[in-house]
This record gives structure tokens, sequence and C-alpha cells, in this order.
């Protein structure tokens, strides 16, 4: 299994989404998050 993150603006969503379906991946997990600022993902 492989892990990829990806921050998608809420207007490209069901774009991406129905690519990974088209490309065989079914199961996606979508959180809406806020902010601004210098945090980096680890």
């Amino acid at each position: 299994m492989k892990l990829i993150k990806a921050y998608i603006r809420p207007i490209l969503l069901e774009d991406v989404y129905t690519a990974l379906r088209a490309a065989g991946h079914f199961s996606i997990t979508v959180f809406k998050g806020e902010g601004a600022g210098q945090y980096s993902d680890p």
C-alpha cells in the first residue's frame, strides 16, 4: 500500500476524484483544511 498526501483546491476535488477512480483507486479520505503560515508537513 502507498500513501499519497495531496493538497487540492476544493474546486478541483471532483476532477481529481474522477481521475483516481479511472486509475483504479477507490478509497480516498478528504479533510477540509484552512490555514496560512509556514507550517511544514514532516
